[in-house]
């Protein structure tokens, strides 16, 4: 059992040093599995030889703010100052 958290410790969180290997090996695909809403970055071979680690990031969410009150709160943003 120990080794079973041993491993799943090599993969969560994923380590940024060995994504960057990976994608220097030229072992990264993207897999599209609902186009504009869902992928799945692979990066093969990431701990050992063989192996899969799938990530799959949100591409899309939904809109909730309407128009006007993005306009209102943009007065109040610092970096734009207080324009009216």
């Amino acid at each position: 059992m120990q080794s079973a958290v041993t491993l799943v410790k090599s993969y969560v969180p994923p380590n940024p040093s060995k994504i960057q290997a990976v994608k220097d090996a030229g072992k990264v695909t993207i897999d599209m599995l609902e186009p504009g809403k869902r992928a799945r970055i692979n990066f093969k071979d990431y701990e050992k030889p063989g192996d899969n680690l799938g990530v799959q990031p949100t591409l899309s969410r939904p809109y909730t703010k309407p128009w006007r009150n993005i306009a209102s709160s943009r007065q109040q943003l610092p970096w734009r100052g207080n324009h009216k």
